[in-house]
């Protein structure tokens, strides 16, 4: 899990002079901010230097699929084969959303392969290196990295989607750093692809303290319905 957050829970902090442009929208009752961070905005916030395009609303929408399907097709442009990874820890619910993504996507030869990479701490595989041999394997223009994220505010759990051209820090969510799936590391575009599943337990109750995380009691609906959302998505824009 990765735990760098929601680009849209700090970049209120920013102004255009940090080197950040946001840009805000509503469509169809689907919440959309597109956030660009220059390296001194990011370090600012904590978070990696690229562009940040986040969904808010409800997930069963129609519109919600729609709009996944445009901003993602906004950061693939004409890019024809990609690699998908499927981040995070299977056997554990919040944190299955890479897998969940990855049942979910029809292969396709020459343009679309896909990965369950699980975590080293089960495998004994380093996951970076995993995903950098497989993408290049393939021979991948593009690789898309799914994974579930850790939010601020309780109420973005189960209602937000945000893709990135970052990548993702991995074990982040748990203070940790065992290395990153992103362009500079994988030497392709790499989009990262994340739905918050978890938040601290202290904005939850304030009277809780340390670095406690829960999740949702529906989390396993949360998972699923992402998860349907982001396959459908990326099925769309690869098989028509």
């Amino acid at each position: 899990m990765n735990n760098l957050g929601l680009a849209v829970e700090a970049e209120k902090l920013l102004t255009k002079a940090d080197g950040a442009v946001v840009r805000r929208k509503n469509i169809a009752g689907i919440r959309v901010t597109d956030v660009i961070l220059e390296e001194n905005a990011a370090k600012r916030i904590g978070r990696l230097k690229g562009r940040y395009i986040t969904l808010e609303g409800e997930r069963d929408l129609p519109q919600m699929s729609l709009i996944f399907e445009k901003a993602l097709k906004e950061f693939i442009g004409e890019k024809k084969r990609i690699f998908i990874a499927g981040l995070g820890n299977p056997a554990i619910t919040h944190d299955s959303l890479g897998a969940a993504v990855i049942k979910g996507i029809i292969p396709h030869k020459g343009h679309v392969s896909a990965i369950e990479t699980d975590v080293a701490a089960r495998t004994g595989v380093d996951t970076a290196r995993l995903v950098r041999g497989a993408a290049r394997e393939m021979r991948a223009q593009c690789v898309i990295a799914i994974d579930a994220l850790a939010c601020e505010n309780p109420r973005r759990i189960g209602k937000t989607v945000q893709l990135s051209d970052t990548g993702f820090v991995l074990a982040s969510g748990v203070g940790e750093n065992a290395g990153e799936i992103s362009e500079r590391f994988l030497g392709v575009p790499t989009i990262a692809v994340g739905v918050p599943t978890m938040t601290k337990l202290s904005s939850v109750c304030k009277k809780f303290g340390g670095n406690y995380l829960v999740t949702a009691s529906d989390i396993d609906i949360i998972i699923n319905e992402w998860s349907a959302v982001i396959s459908q998505g990326v099925n769309t824009v690869y098989n028509g």
